[in-house]
């Protein structure tokens, strides 16, 4: 009788395991994220990077859904985090895609910048949503060096400008030593020309003497 009992029991137990419903339902299938972002910035850029991840889930049921998207550096700071409009996926089977975008400015530090973009799905059949997925990617981003600041050689010109409304005006300038120079030569050639014109003024006396005293003889 006891033995009896006891298989009654048994099999009572395992039919009520057999039947026993879960809260939590199906897990949805995820295809790898496919990662927007640039692969060079300036210092202190702004800019987007984003994911896109198709996604289908069973046709028995309803399921409330979200996923998120953060950006982290090295050492787990979050840089940025978005996520999608929470509502439910009606149960038609077919395959839907998760876009979240984030804004990012770029370190001001120049160099390979590698960061950490994580996704998480977050999925259950009312609005007590679970963790059902997460995808961590490394990636990296060349920050490129400032560019310098560029100065032109003035050079100095041998022209002298000045502006009077939309007119320029252009006079040619002259070194003092050059000044001088031509002063030197100008002396020289009218000192040259000095001594003709009394070479040429006694000449031209002795012949006036010359002839005076010929007409007096």
């Amino acid at each position: 009788m006891i033995i009896a009992l006891s298989v009654l029991v048994l099999l009572a137990m395992s039919s009520g395991f057999l039947t026993r419903t879960y809260a939590f339902g199906p897990t949805c299938q995820y295809s790898n994220a496919d990662y927007t972002y640039p692969s060079e910035v300036s210092p202190n850029e702004q800019f987007v990077v984003s994911i896109s991840m198709p996604t289908i889930c069973p046709q028995t049921n309803n399921y409330h859904i979200v996923a998120r998207f953060d950006v982290e550096n090295t050492t787990n700071r979050v840089l940025a985090s978005n996520y999608t409009q929470y509502g439910f996926m009606p149960n038609s089977g077919k395959s839907f895609t998760f876009n979240v975008t984030n804004d990012l400015t770029a370190r001001s530090k120049p160099g390979v910048w590698q960061l950490q973009f994580i996704v998480y799905v977050f999925m259950s059949e009312d609005d007590a949503d679970g963790l059902d997925y997460k995808v961590t990617a490394i990636k990296a981003i060349q920050v490129e060096q400032p560019v310098p600041f560029q100065t032109s050689n003035s050079t100095v010109t041998s022209l002298t400008e000045t502006t009077a409304g939309n007119l320029t005006f252009s006079a040619p300038t002259q070194s003092i030593a050059e000044v001088v120079q031509s002063t030197n030569s100008s002396s020289e050639l009218f000192e040259v020309i000095g001594a003709v014109v009394v070479a040429m003024a006694v000449i031209a006396l002795v012949l006036l003497t010359r002839r005076k005293h010929g007409s007096a003889g």
